[in-house]
Formats: structure tokens, C-alpha cells, sequence
């Protein structure tokens, strides 16, 4: 059926007789129904994870077939999102690379998107790196009127790839920004802030990591606060040098630091905030 495109046919039929659809997920299960006796039919044990060969082109061609049809469906979308496979067994970079026939066919029927999140295993070392950073931009750029981005990486991405990123990732009029599973700088987070800096209003880290000598967690929330008109920004698990940031509470009646919080308000609320972070292992803290 792949082969032959008629699945791309069907799911274009579908979207396109669903009028009020709004959401699509690509995603698996860590145990599919029916795997128990499919492994006894066929003696294949079922896995999430992407390590074959057979694995890697069918979720490829899924990826592929399911943007086709979205296209070829003319329906507007709130959100899509894809997370497949599990930490470095998920989806690559390359595997989001659809051929030209493929790119020009979807630039010619424009998708009307909202909201994109999708999650990739950490790049592959012997790829270019302008390769990795063009296959993952080359995908985001086939939804150009995103109001909502996140992207997360199932296990820590190096920060000379998200430097690239950062330089060069720009969608006009992105409203809400969510990265994950990154270790970078201060200096490498700035270009994909400012870089969006008149339409941004709400931005998320979560589990980032600011690698050593790579500036303050504090410093970078000082530009935020002076640079950008955030409606608020969020912080969960985040690191400095892999060890844990984390906001004290002083009025709390719980725990005195938090993990996950976030800031928002005026100028002096944020000047607050930033003077909250608190660096230390979770033992220290007592958390």
C-alpha cells in the first residue's frame, strides 16, 4: 500500500471528510496491542524503538505520507504532533527529509498549521552538521504560518548543533516557543529569543542544560526581562553545568525551592525572579 501511494490516498480521504478535525499525533506505544500475538504469527518481537532497518523507512514513510495527506486534505490544523521511538532510538533528523517531488508538491498546496511538536534522538555524529540543522529547519519551514513551536531532542543535543539552530531557525509571528533536552549556552540561546522578539510572548525550557563557561541562567533571564514583552516563561528540570536551577519560594508553605516554576508579571516581578535562582544539587536543597 505504501509503494503504491494509496495510503497517502486514504488519509488524505479521511482528514478530508473529518471537518472539525483539529489534532493529528503520530506517536507508538511502548507495548502495541496485539504485539504478544503478532510476535508468535510472525516471530518478530515488537519494539518502539527505531533500530531497524524495516522500523526506520516504515515510521519514514508514515511521516512522509501523513504530511502529503494533510497537505493534499486542505484541512486547518491546530497542532501536529510526533514523538516516536524512545531517547536514542527516536526519529533522526534525516528521517524528516522528505525528496524534492515531495517538497514541491507541499509547497504548492500550503498547510494551514497552528501548533508543531515533534521529538528526534540527538543528531548523529558522522552527519554534517548543516546537513542535521537543514533536514530539521527544511521541516519546520513546510509550515510557515506557526504560531506555537516546540521542539525536544529524547536525549541531550550537543550545542553546536543548536547553536546552528538558533541562528537559523526564524518563523514570523511565533508566539510560543518549548525546547527541551538541549545543552547550550547563554550565548547560543539568544539568537532564536531575539531573533523573535516582537511576536514572542510565552517561552518553555525544559530540562536544558548551560553547559560550563557558557554564561548564567541569571544573566540570560536579565535579557529576557530588558529585551522581550513575555507574557511568561517557563522553567522545568533546567541545569547549570548539570547541576540543577531552581526558583526559591519564599512564601510557600512546601518545599522552599521549586524545579518547575515560572515568571511572569512586571518588570520588578521578573528583577525578583531572577534574584530567586537558586544553583545546587537537590540534596542540598532538600528537594
Amino acid at each position: 500500500m505504501m509503494e503504491s501511494g494509496l495510503n497517502t490516498i486514504y488519509l488524505a480521504q479521511a482528514m478530508a471528510a473529518l471537518p472539525n478535525l483539529k489534532t493529528i499525533v503520530v506517536h507508538d506505544l511502548f507495548k502495541p496491542w496485539g504485539a504478544t500475538a503478532l510476535e508468535r504469527q510472525t516471530g518478530a518481537h515488537m519494539v518502539n524503538s527505531l533500530v531497524s532497518p524495516e522500523s526506520i523507512e516504515f515510521v519514514t514513510q508514515t511521516l512522509c505520507a501523513t504530511v502529503i495527506a494533510i497537505a493534499t486534505s486542505s484541512i486547518s490544523l491546530d497542532e501536529l504532533h510526533i514523538a516516536v521511538g524512545q531517547l536514542d532510538y527516536g526519529i533522526n533528523p534525516d528521517m524528516l527529509a522528505f525528496p524534492r517531488p515531495v517538497l514541491r508538491y507541499i509547497q504548492s498546496h500550503p498547510i494551514n498549521l497552528t501548533s508543531l511538536h515533534f521529538s528526534v534522538s540527538p543528531p548523529n555524529r558522522a552527519h554534517p552538521q548543516d546537513r542535521v540543522v537543514g533536514d530539521l529547519l527544511g521541516f519546520i519551514a513546510l509550515f510557515p504560518g506557526l504560531k506555537r513551536l516546540s521542539f525536544e531532542f529524547s536525549s541531550r543535543c550537543r550545542h553546536e548543533h543548536f547553536s546552528l539552530i538558533s541562528q537559523s531557525l526564524r518563523i514570523p509571528g511565533l508566539r510560543y516557543l518549548g525546547i527541551s533536552g538541549v545543552d547550550c549556552t547563554e550565548g547560543e540561546l539568544l539568537p532564536l529569543l531575539l531573533g523573535h522578539k516582537d511576536s514572542l510572548e510565552e517561552v518553555e525550557f525544559s530540562v536544558v542544560n548551560m553547559i560550563p563557561g557558557g554564561g548564567t541562567w541569571q544573566s540570560l533571564l536579565a535579557m529576557v526581562r530588558d529585551e522581550l514583552t513575555l507574557q511568561v516563561l517557563s522553567m522545568t528540570r533546567c541545569m547549570a553545568a548539570e547541576i540543577r536551577v531552581c526558583c526559591r519560594e519564599s512564601e510557600s508553605d512546601g518545599a522552599p525551592y521549586l524545579e518547575a516554576f515560572e515568571i511572569s508579571g512586571t518588570r520588578q516581578d521578573w528583577t525578583e525572579a531572577v534574584k530567586d535562582i537558586v544553583i545546587g544539587n537537590t540534596e542540598d536543597l532538600g528537594i
